[in-house]
């Protein structure tokens, strides 16, 4: 049995990447770098599919949306699916002929002067040399919080269906990069934030439910 939910997760997580199916489509969507005329607070969301919202039946259903919504914030959403702090992504991933990483999102960033900058994911990133993803992961955390010394930064740290070992371990280096730069750190792994109910038959994405569950988990760590 345990073999089993190892290898269910090895896929699932693999499909991250790589799924094209009609569930997985990525959203089109523009990267605007012109801070909006707003007194709300502005937050700027690094992410992958999760934040880019595949799988919500809508826009304002998406997990971003949804935070961004209770806490008041106007959200510019730069995520792609696909894509990880290392790993880039193509049509199959994220719907365009590349989209790149996290660390290369962090320019796109700084021109909008955020006040919150959230970062979220990293399973994409399972299956690359964990040396290479710590250095990425501790890249973009170190170079959002230089250009942006003011800014409150969040770091939520990566989901699957199932928690093994390679996605455990980028969680923690997640966490401990955050930590470094005085970063909120939100775990989606422990306690788990997702149930195999709420995951579409892509096994990868999750539905309305799941990026409700996953709004819920970082609206109560920021308070």
């Amino acid at each position: 049995m345990g073999l089993g939910l190892l290898a269910a997760s090895s896929v699932a997580i693999a499909a991250f990447a790589l799924a094209s199916s009609p569930q997985s489509a990525q959203p089109e969507q523009a990267w605007p770098t012109i801070r909006p005329a707003t007194t709300r607070p502005l937050a700027v969301f690094v992410g992958d599919s999760y934040s880019a919202g595949v799988g919500a039946s809508e826009q304002s259903k998406r997990w971003t949306s949804v935070v961004s919504a209770e806490e008041d914030w106007e959200e510019i959403n730069l995520a792609n699916g696909g894509t990880g702090y290392l790993r880039t992504a193509k049509e199959a991933g994220c719907g365009k002929a590349f989209c790149p990483n996290y660390q290369d999102v962090v320019a796109a960033v700084v021109r909008n002067n955020p006040d919150i900058v959230v970062v979220a994911g990293g399973q994409n990133d399972v299956g690359m040399d964990l040396n290479d993803v710590r250095s990425a992961i501790e890249s973009t955390f170190r170079t959002i919080r230089q250009e942006l010394p003011n800014v409150k930064i969040i770091a939520v740290g990566p989901s699957a269906p199932v928690a093994g070992d390679d996605i455990t371990a980028i969680d923690s280096e997640v966490r401990k990069a955050a930590a470094a730069v005085k970063a909120t750190y939100i775990s989606l792994l422990d306690p788990p934030v997702l149930s195999k109910s709420m995951f579409l038959t892509d096994g990868a994405h999750v539905g309305d439910e799941g990026h409700l569950a996953i709004a819920a988990r970082v609206t109560e760590n920021l308070k």
